[in-house]
C-alpha cells in the first residue's frame, strides 16, 4: 500500500529545514533594525534641521529689528570700531558730551553675535554672500555650493560631516532682500526678493548623535528579544509538529504491513493458528510435570482479559508493539512456564493494571499510542494516589545507551533488559524480580532443566550456534513460526527502506529499520543484525549521510538471510 509522504511533512520531520524560519525571522528582525535605524538618522537630521532654523530665525529677528531702526549706534571701543565697508555720512556722530559713536548696521551686527558664539564655542556663525562687500565674507567651498541652490530655489542646506575627528552638522539658510535693507544694497543691483546670501550655523553633533545610538541600541536589544521569542517558539512548534508527525508516520509504518496487507498475509502472530483473532496472544505451554490449568478469555471493550485460576503460577505483563519481538519473548517465557498476558502498547498496559495485579512487566519503551515511559510514569502515579503495592517493571528496549537506562529509572522502571534479550538474562531477570510462591515451579528448576545441543552447520550468513540454541530454547515450531513472520514483513520492511531513503525521510529509514534489530540477531543474523543496527542508529539521529551505501548492503545481505533462513528451517524441521 503506497503512501506518499507529503513534502511538508518532510519539511517538518527534517531538522535541516528548520533553519529556514530562523532565517526568515532573522531577515525581518534585520530589516526592522535597518529600517528604524534609517528612521533614527532622520530624525537626527530632523532635530538638527530644526536647531539651525531656530537659530537662523533669532539672528533675522535682530537684523530685523536693527535694519527698520536704521542701524543702530553704539560707543566706539577697542572691540568695536567704525565699519569700513559702511559707506554713509552719518557713520561715526559725536554726541553734545563729545562721546564718539559709530553705526551697527545688520551685516556689522551679525559679525559680532558670531564672535561671541564663538567665544562660548558652541556654535560657528558665518554672514557669507557670491557677492560680498566686505573680503572676510567671501563663503567656503560648501557655502559656495549652498548660495548657488538658494539661487535655484533651494529653501535650506544640511549635512553632517566629520571635520577634524569630530561629527557637525553644517546649516545654512538664505537672506532674502527686504525693503529695508535697499538702503545698503540698492547701489549693488539688488531687488526686494533677491538672494542677498546667507547665513551658515556650524554646530556639534555629538549631542544628537549620541541619543540617536542610545536609540539604535535600544532598538537592536529590543528586536533580538522578540527574535529570541519568535525564534524560540517557532522551534517548539515544529518540534511539537514533528513529534506528532513521527507518531503518526511510525503508526503507519508499523501497522501498514500488519493490517494493510493482502488477503492471506499473516497480519500479526498474535492471529496465527490457535490464537483469537483481535485478542493478545494466548499460548499457555504446559511446563513439564504436569499441567497449570485451563486459559479462560474474556473480552472488556474491546481487549482480552485473561484470568489465570491457579494463582501458584506468577502473573506476567508483556508490553511489546512489535509482533516479533512479542512471539519471541513470548515463547521464552513460555518455555519457562510462565503465561504472559501480553498487550501492544501503554495505554492498554494500564488498563490491564487497573483491572488486575501483576507480578511483574516487561515494558517496551518505544511503542504508538502511549510508550513505555509514559506508561510507567502513569502507573506510579496511580500506585502513590491509591496506595497500592508497587508493580515492577522491567524496561525492554533495543537502546543500551548511559542515557536509555537514566530515563527508564527517571519513568519509575525497576530494571533494564536489552534486546535481543538473551534466555540466561530474562531468567536471572525473573529470579530476581518474581516472588517465590509455594508450589510453583522454582525457577532455578527451570534453569537446571533447559536443554542443550550442539550447533549444527549452516549457511555463512546465519550463525549456527545462535540459530541451534534459539531452537533448543524455543523448539523447532516456534522458531519456524517466528522466521516465517520475519520473512513475510522483511520484504515491506526493505520497501520502506528503500522509499524513505529516496525521498530523503530519516525518520521513516529509522521505523523501519528499528524493528529489525533484535529479531535478526536473536535468529543469528549477526551481519544483518548489525547493518540495521548502523543504520537505525544513523537516521535515529536525523541524519542519512550515507545512509544509501548502508541501505544497498542491507538489501543484499536481506536476499542472503532469507535464503539462509529458508534452508535452516527446513533442516530444523527434517532434522
Amino acid at each position: 500500500m503506497r503512501h506518499p509522504a507529503p513534502r511538508l511533512n518532510q519539511i517538518l520531520l527534517a531538522r535541516k529545514f528548520w533553519v529556514w524560519p530562523v532565517m526568515v525571522w532573522s531577515l525581518v528582525a534585520g530589516l526592522s533594525i535597518l529600517w528604524n535605524a534609517v528612521s533614527l538618522n532622520q530624525q537626527g537630521l530632523a532635530l538638527a534641521r530644526e536647531r539651525g532654523w531656530f537659530t537662523f530665525q533669532i539672528l533675522e529677528i535682530a537684523r530685523t529689528w536693527n535694519a527698520r531702526h536704521g542701524g543702530v549706534y553704539v560707543p566706539i571701543t577697542s572691540t568695536t570700531q567704525p565699519n569700513p565697508y559702511l559707506n554713509t555720512s552719518e557713520r561715526d556722530p559725536v554726541t553734545v558730551t563729545g562721546k564718539r559713536l559709530t553705526m551697527v548696521n545688520p551685516a556689522f551686527m551679525t559679525r559680532q553675535m558670531a564672535e561671541i558664539a564663538l567665544e562660548r564655542g558652541g556654535m560657528i556663525l558665518h554672514i557669507t554672500s557670491l557677492n560680498p562687500i566686505r573680503p572676510a565674507n567671501h563663503p567656503l567651498a560648501w557655502e559656495s555650493e549652498a548660495l548657488k541652490g538658494f539661487e535655484r530655489g533651494s529653501p535650506e542646506y544640511l549635512e553632517l560631516v566629520r571635520e577634524e575627528g569630530q561629527d557637525i552638522y553644517r546649516f545654512m539658510a538664505p537672506l532674502r532682500v527686504r525693503e529695508e535693507c535697499l538702503a545698503c544694497h540698492a547701489s549693488q543691483g539688488y531687488k526686494v526678493g533677491d538672494v542677498r546670501g546667507g547665513i551658515s550655523i556650524v554646530f556639534p553633533a555629538r549631542t544628537i548623535l549620541e541619543g540617536i545610538q542610545e536609540q539604535v541600541k535600544n532598538v537592536i536589544l529590543l528586536h533580538l528579544g522578540v527574535w529570541g521569542l519568535l525564534t524560540g517558539l517557532t522551534l517548539w512548534f515544529l518540534a511539537w509538529v514533528r513529534r506528532h508527525l513521527t507518531q503518526i508516520e511510525r503508526l503507519r509504518l508499523r501497522y501498514d504491513s500488519l493490517w494493510s496487507s493482502p488477503p492471506g498475509r499473516l497480519h500479526d502472530a498474535a492471529m496465527d493458528g490457535p490464537h483469537q483473532a483481535g485478542g493478545a496472544h494466548s499460548l499457555p505451554l504446559e511446563p513439564s510435570g504436569g499441567t497449570t490449568g485451563d486459559v479462560v478469555e474474556k473480552s472488556t471493550g474491546g481487549m482480552p482479559l485473561r484470568q489465570v485460576p491457579d494463582d501458584q503460577h506468577p502473573r506476567l505483563l508483556l508490553v511489546e508493539d512489535d509482533p516479533l519481538n512479542r512471539r519471541m519473548l513470548e515463547a521464552l517465557l513460555q518455555g519457562m512456564a510462565m503465561r504472559p498476558d501480553v498487550v501492544r502498547n501503554g495505554q492498554e498496559a494500564l488498563d490491564r493494571l487497573a483491572a488486575g495485579d501483576y507480578d511483574l512487566v516487561l515494558m517496551d519503551c518505544q511503542m504508538p499510542v502511549m510508550d513505555g515511559f509514559t506508561a510507567s510514569r502513569e502507573l506510579r502515579r496511580r500506585e502513590a494516589a491509591s496506595g497500592r503495592r508497587r508493580t515492577p517493571v522491567i524496561a525492554v528496549t533495543s537502546f543500551s545507551l548511559t542515557g536509555d537506562q537514566e530515563e527508564c529509572q527517571k519513568a519509575g522502571m525497576d530494571d533494564y533488559l536489552a534486546k535481543p534479550v538473551c534466555r540466561q538474562d530474562l531468567l536471572n531477570l525473573l529470579k530476581r524480580w518474581l516472588p517465590q510462591r509455594s508450589g510453583s515451579p522454582s525457577m532455578n528448576a527451570v534453569v537446571a532443566g533447559q536443554r542443550g545441543g550442539d550447533a549444527t552447520d549452516g549457511p555463512p550468513t546465519i550463525d549456527q550456534r545462535t540459530f541451534a540454541m534459539l531452537c533448543n530454547e524455543l523448539g523447532d515450531e516456534v522458531v519456524a513460526e517466528v522466521v516465517k513472520l520475519f520473512l513475510e514483513t522483511l520484504p515491506e520492511r526493505m520497501a520502506a527502506i528503500e522509499k524513505g531513503v529516496a525521498a530523503g525521510d530519516a525518520q521513516m529509514v529509522h521505523w523501519a529499520t528499528h524493528p529489525l534489530k533484535s529479531p535478526s540477531r536473536q535468529l543469528g543474523a549477526q551481519r544483518f543484525g548489525n547493518l540495521a543496527t548502523e543504520l537505525d542508529t544513523l537516521t535515529r539521529n536525523n541524519s542519512l549521510q550515507g545512509a544509501r551505501q548502508l541501505a544497498d548492503q542491507l538489501a543484499q545481505e536481506a536476499r542472503r538471510v532469507k535464503a539462509a533462513l529458508e534452508e535452516v528451517v527446513t533442516r530444523c524441521q527434517q532434522g
